[in-house]
Parts: C-alpha cells; structure tokens; sequence
C-alpha cells in the first residue's frame, strides 16, 4: 500500500494538472516544479492525518473475537481511508497553490515558476516570511503529535495483534480469559478516550493551521502580486544586468589587452631584473675577487711590514757592523798596505836569500869539491914527499934559499887563503841568516797572505750584501709597481661598480615607479571588482535561472581575474623584494666600495712608506757603494805600490846578483891561487915532507912544516 500510494498521488496531479492546463492559457508547469510545489505543500497538510486516525480509532471496540476483529479491520481500513483521504487534500492544495502561481505569474516561463518552486527565498515570501517561523514552530509540534500517536497506534495495533493470536490459540477462551479480556477492553477504551483527547486536539489544532492557511493564502495572493511586481523590474534590471554585463565584458577585454601589455612589460622587467641579478651576480663575484685580492693584499702588506722592519733590523745591523767593520776595513788597508809593502820586501829579500843561498851552495859544493882534489893532491903530495924526502935529504942545503922564497910566497898565499876562509865564513853565516829570515818571511808571507784572504773575503761578503739589498729593493720596486697596478685596477673596478650601482638604481627608481602605477590599476581593478561583486549579488539574489549562467561566468570570470590579480600581486611582492634585495646589495656595494677607498687610501700610505724606506735603503746603498768605491780605490793604490815595490825588489835583486857574481869571481882567484901553490912538496925540518893542506888546518900545517925545513 505504502508503495501504492505515490502512484495514486501522481494520476491526480496529472489529472489536475490537465484540468488546469485547459483552464489557463499559459504553457503548463514542468513535473519539477509541480513537485517542488507538491513537497511544500504536503510538509502543510500532512498534518491532518493524526486526526483522521484518532476518528477512526475512536469507535467502539467489541467484546468478542468477532468484534475485536471487525474493529481492527475496520480500524485499520478506515485508518487507510483517512490516509488516502488526507493525501488527496494534500494534492488538491498543492494544485491549487499550482494554480494560484500560474494564475498570479500568467505569461511567465515554466523556467520561472520552477526557479520559484526550488527557490526557498522566493517560496517563504510566498507563505508569509513574517509568520514562517511560527508556522515551523506549530509545524514542529504537530509533527511530534503525530509521531506520538502513530507509535500508539502501533502499539495498539501490536496489542490487538497479541490478543487476536491469543484468541486464536485460545479457542474457547476460559472465563479467565474473558476477565483478562475485559481488562483489555477497558485498556482500550482508556486507550480510545485518550485517542479521543487527542484527536479533538489535533482538530483544533488542524482548524487554527487551517484559519492560519486561509490567511497566508491571503497573504500570498498579496505576495504574489508583489512578485508580480518584482518580476517586472526584475526584468527591467536583468536588462541592465545584460548591458552591465557587455560592459563588463568589454571592460574585461580592455583588461585583458591591458593585461597583455602588463605581461610584456612584466616579462620585460623580469629580464631586466634577471640581467640586474646576473648584473649583480658578477658584482658579487667582483667583490669576492677584491676581498680575496684585499685580503690578498693585506697579507702581502703584512709581509711586506714584516720583511721591511726585518730589513730595517738587517739594515741597522749592517749599519752598527759597519762602523767597526769600515774601521777595520781602514785598519786592515793600512796593515794590508804595510803587509804588502813587507811582503814585498821580504819577497825580495827571500828572492835574494834564495839567490845567495843557491850561491853558496854552490860555492860550498865547489869548495868541498876542491877539498877532496886537494885532500887528493895531498895525499898524491904526500907520497911525492916521501919519495922525493929520500931523493932530496942531501939537497936540502942546497935549496934552502928557494924553500925560504917559496916560503914567502906560500905565506902570502896562506894568508890570502885566510881572508877566503874568513870570508867562506861570514857567507856561512849570512846564509844561515837569509835562511832564517826566509824562513820567517815565509810565514809573515803566509799570514799575510791569510789576511788578504780574510779582508777579500769580507769584501765579497759585503758585495755579496750589497747584491742582495739592490735584489730585495728590486723586489720590493716589483711588488711595489704590481700593488699599484692592482691598486688602479681595483679602483677601475669600484667606478665601474659604482657607475653600476647608480645605473640599478635609476632603473630600480623607474620599476618602482612603474609598480605603483600597477598598483594604482590595480587598486582600480580591486574597486571594480569589489563593484561588480556587489551587482553580482544583487543580481543572484534577484536574477532568476537564465541570468544564474551569466552570473556564473560573470563569477569565473572574476574568479580567473582574482587569480590573475593574486598572480600580479605575487609578481609585484616577488619584484619589490628583488627591489629591497637590490637596494640592500647597493648599499652592501656601496659600503664595500667604502672600505675599498679605505684600505686603498691604507695600501697608498703604505706604498708611500715603502717608496720612502727604498729611498732610505737607495741612499744607504749609494752610501756603501761610494764607500765600497773608495776601499776599491785604496786597494788599487796598494796593488800599484806592492807593483813598485816589487819593481824594486827586481832591482835589489839584480844588484845583489852583481854582488854574488863578484863573489865569485874573487872565491875563483882564490881558488886558483891555492891549487897553485900546492903544487910543489914542502921539505921540513929534519928532511921530512909536509903535505900542503889549504883553507886553515892545511895552510897551518904547511906554515909549521916550512919552519921545521928552514935551517937553524
């Protein structure tokens, strides 16, 4: 039944609706909104349902099974009726609320009437808006009312169910039975009186809501007109809602070449701001190069400070060794000049010494030459004495006048051979005296020589320094030369940095510029938007379902150019952050090409102190050149001297080669003198015959043999 009903609700409306489609001449209600009218309209009347229940609930019940049964049945199929009954009223007030609306909207579209239906703004001030919170209320209530009867019902229902089996099972029900039947009928007839209360009550209520519908039928043929009303200028202002809308769209095509220009303008600036930050980047890599360079410098400077005071303590050393140095450089020239001049001397003298002693060696190997000819001789004498002392001890007599002139002769040359001895002697002497002072003048030779060794090696030593100093000073003029170079390179590199900075600027000043206009377009585009929304709801709250699709676009569209706006403000924030980012990098250039005058002013005070020490090393350099240059000179005056004395010792020496040759000449005439007189035996005293022995001893023995020969 339940699934029946629907079905029986729907071949009345048809039928209805056919009857009023042949009465009006406008085109007939679409099913939706004959349902949407339905489902308001039976949400009203559904509530008399209850009170058609507690009718038929409310007759009498009989005591029997039979009657008992007669009554549910009857109950029920009047319960049934009731329902039945209550729907088709339901469906004959939605139809004739149909009817109404078509009657009051005449001339309007199906698409009207069922935007009025679905629309629930439109229905409530079809049924009274003032009242429709009170009629929810009595609504609300009913409904409960409803529901409590229904659940007694059934219970009821399930009641009647239990004793109708009870009865069956029972058959011939016991009178204990009958008096717990009679229990139950006086259940029920409490049950029905109840039934009853609450039937007159729901009537009474049912008649208030229907003295109340009567009125809000009253009041929505008043509504009705007023929407009537509303429809026209609803329509006057869907009009102007199309107008507005061509504008709008019109509008939106201008903001849409506006915003094709604001792209391009935008793309525009964003390779601007990427050739700014690839601009920046290589500013950035710049001033990384010259803070490695600065610190570079800085490092060098340090290096250079430190090489300097080491130079400086190196210099004042020098300096402090160089006064007692330079007196013992004048020292050392003078004992050089002084040892030259002796060594000179004694070189000569060696010479000579040499020169004699070479003499007397030969002299003595001469002299010990003839000594064995002579030892020779006398012992060749000696024999011819012995012979001839055999041969002459009778004429000796006879021959002692010759012996007595021979004797003579043979003292003069004893004592000849004397003199020779004597100066034999004195020769020994002096070469054993030159060979001492030889000696001796070796090794002051050799000391000397030693002190010429030390004092040139000192002076290589301080040219050695000397070539170092104009090395390290060249080095330091290098250094010098390539830390101004990089000095100017850097400034070079800070204008252009600073000619960079001030051109990002002006192109930071002109974008700034260009994103206030935006903003001011798009504040403009905000406030017409925010203008359009407003019309847009307006226009939703009283446009009906044809304009909605408009609106709608209306709403994407705007939608899209919120998000297009949203997309502008974040490229805007993005470029006013590139902006603060390039300023505060314009600063950081600026501030760091700051520091970079700074310490570049630093490094030229340092250079210019550098160019000052240079210059003090310079002079002091010149200083030991001219000092070097005097020494130099004075060892060329000592060299020209020992020349001249050398040129003298040359002469020394061929005088004392004249000498020697003098000598010789006089120890060879003595020589030959006494090979002379040893020629003949000598005859002594007694006819004996003494051998002649010459230089002391033999000249002695001669002497004594002469005086024993000569006659008493």
């Amino acid at each position: 039944m339940a699934d029946q009903q629907p079905l029986k609700m729907t071949a009345t409306v048809d039928v209805h609706e056919t009857s009023k489609a042949e009465e009006v001449s406008t085109p007939a209600p679409t099913a939706a909104t004959v349902t949407a009218v339905r489902s308001t309209v039976k949400a009203n009347a559904t509530k008399n349902e209850p009170q058609k229940i507690k009718e038929a609930a409310a007759q009498p019940t009989p005591t029997k099974k039979s009657s008992i049964t007669t009554s549910s049945s009857s109950t029920t199929s009047s319960g049934k009726k009731t329902v039945s009954t209550s729907k088709k009223t339901v469906q004959y007030q939605s139809d004739d609320i149909l009817g109404d609306l078509t009657r009051n909207y005449r001339g309007t579209s199906p698409a009207v009437l069922e935007g009025i239906a679905h629309h629930p703004a439109l229905f409530s001030r079809a049924y009274e808006p003032a009242r429709i919170e009170e009629l929810e209320e009595e609504l609300e209530a009913e409904r409960a009312a409803r529901t409590k009867v229904e659940k007694q019902r059934a219970e009821v229902t399930r009641e009647l169910e239990d004793l109708s089996e009870r009865l069956d099972e029972a058959g011939g029900a016991t009178s204990a039975q009958i008096e717990l039947n009679k229990k139950r009928e006086q259940e029920l007839l409490k049950l029905r009186r109840d039934l009853e209360e609450s039937t007159l009550q729901h009537e009474a209520q049912v008649s208030s809501l229907r003295k109340k519908q009567t009125d809000t039928a009253n009041e929505m043929a008043d509504q009705i007109d007023q929407l009537q009303k509303a429809k026209s200028r609803f329509e006057k202002e869907k009009k102007d809602l199309h107008r507005e809308c061509e504008d709008l769209q019109a509008q939106i095509q201008h903001v849409t070449k506006q915003k094709g220009a604001v792209d391009k303008v935008t793309k525009h600036l964003e390779s601007q701001l990427s050739e700014a930050n690839a601009k920046i980047e290589e500013a950035n890599r710049q001033i990384q190069d010259l803070n490695n360079q600065r610190s570079k410098y800085s490092q060098e400077s340090t290096d250079l400070a430190a090489q300097l005071e080491d130079a400086e303590h190196r210099i004042g050393a020098l300096t402090k060794k160089k006064v007692p140095l330079a007196s013992q450089l004048e020292e050392a020239r003078r004992s050089l000049d002084e040892e030259t001049r002796a060594r000179q001397k004694l070189q000569s003298d060696v010479r000579n010494l040499n020169a004699d002693i070479d003499t007397l060696r030969e002299q003595l190997e001469e002299e010990q030459e003839s000594k064995s000819d002579m030892q020779r001789q006398l012992s060749k004498a000696n024999t011819e004495v012995q012979m001839w002392r055999a041969k002459f001890e009778g004429e000796g007599t006879a021959r002692a006048e010759e012996l007595e002139e021979a004797k003579r002769k043979l003292m003069a040359k004893l004592q000849e051979a004397e003199q020779n001895a004597e100066a034999s002697e004195e020769l020994r002497t002096a070469l054993e005296q030159a060979e001492r002072a030889r000696k001796a003048a070796e090794s002051e030779l050799s000391e000397a020589n030693e002190r010429v060794n030390e004092l040139s090696a000192q002076v290589s030593s301080f040219q050695g320094q000397k070539r170092k100093l104009e090395s390290d000073i060249q080095a330091m003029q290098t250094d010098l030369d390539e830390m101004n170079n990089e000095v100017k390179a850097a400034d070079e590199r800070a204008k252009k940095a600073v000619a960079d900075a001030a051109r990002l600027t002006d192109e930071l000043r002109a974008e700034q510029e260009h994103s206030q206009q935006i903003e001011k377009f798009r504040k403009g585009l905000e406030g017409q938007i925010k203008e359009l929304q407003v019309r847009l709801e307006e226009a939703e709250a009283q446009a009906l379902k044809g304009g909605k699709k408009m609106i709608a676009k209306l709403e994407q569209r705007v939608r899209e150019l919120e998000g297009e706006l949203d997309s502008e403000q974040r490229r805007h924030a993005e470029t006013q952050k590139n902006m603060r980012k390039a300023d505060r990098r314009m600063k950081e250039l600026a501030f760091q090409a700051d520091e970079d005058r700074k310490n570049h002013e630093r490094l030229q005070e340092l250079i210019e102190k550098l160019q000052n020490k240079i210059k003090t090393y310079k002079r002091q350099v010149e200083e030991a050149e001219e000092i070097a240059a005097i020494n130099l000179a004075k060892y060329r005056k000592v060299q020209h001297e020992l020349e001249d004395a050398e040129e003298r010792a040359d002469t020394a020496e061929g005088s004392l080669t004249k000498l020697r040759a003098k000598n010789r000449s006089s120890v060879s005439v003595t020589r030959t003198s006494v090979s002379s007189s040893s020629m003949g035996p000598i005859v002594g005293r007694g006819g004996s015959v003494a051998p002649v022995v010459g230089r002391g001893g033999s000249i002695a023995r001669a002497d004594r043999a002469a005086s024993s020969v000569a006659p008493k």
